[in-house]
């Protein structure tokens, strides 16, 4: 039987950045089958994509993660590929958002909660803590990334820079939240043309000795 960590790796290694674009005008269809399976992976791997660390309790709204997640589902991500235009005030040419939107099965938005200075006294300890935040979101993100992976269901991470200066307040965003990730998930066996555009920073990352440094204490 194949070992774990071997299952682990291998999910590792195989996690990459997919990119499904098509046009709003004509966007991915799925059936409703594809959709409910789509979706109850999508939600079993926010649930347990939650099981990432955290060092400080946050302390917000009762919870101590210093993480949100909002979920967004086909239909409405179909709406958004529609609404962009009129929304976003000089929408560049050949901006991604719309057609991410229109070859997506669901987005996934996680946020993080900074801490206000008037919580913390000390400068120093705030940034540390806020440091730290922004690590435990960015854990929960990789969890989910791989799990994603592991179900055979392509996903791309994106900054959502769009979606945080324009989109935010109508998706119900509180104002106090940075947006780390909208992860846009695409479903087998939709219908529709599309294009798969590859992560730029794949085939340039460094073999394990450029980066690694071995220590001895003496």
């Amino acid at each position: 039987m194949t070992q774990r960590h071997e299952i682990l790796r291998e999910v590792i290694l195989q996690r990459c950045t997919e990119k499904v674009l098509a046009d709003p005008a004509n966007p991915v269809s799925y059936s409703d089958q594809q959709l409910a399976k789509g979706d109850r992976v999508v939600k079993q791997a926010i649930r347990d994509c939650g099981w990432a660390p955290f060092h400080y309790d946050r302390k917000q709204d009762g919870l101590a993660e210093p993480w949100r997640v909002y979920w967004i589902d086909c239909a409405s991500c179909r709406r958004m590929a529609t609404s962009v235009p009129e929304l976003v005030p000089n929408l560049r040419p050949g901006a991604k958002l719309p057609s991410l939107l229109a070859g997506c099965g669901s987005l996934t938005l996680f946020t993080w909660l900074p801490q206000a200075s008037a919580e913390r006294a000390d400068p120093a300890k705030l940034e540390r803590i806020n440091r730290e935040h922004l690590a435990a979101t960015a854990a929960a993100v990789q969890n989910f990334l791989l799990l994603l992976t592991a179900h055979g269901l392509p996903n791309y991470w994106s900054s959502g820079t769009l979606i945080a200066d324009y989109l935010s307040e109508r998706l119900g965003i509180s104002p106090g939240e940075q947006l780390a990730a909208a992860v846009f998930v695409h479903y087998p066996g939709g219908e529709g043309e599309v294009e798969v555009v590859g992560g730029k920073q794949r085939d340039n990352r460094s073999a394990v000795c450029a980066w690694l440094r071995e220590i001895e204490w003496h």
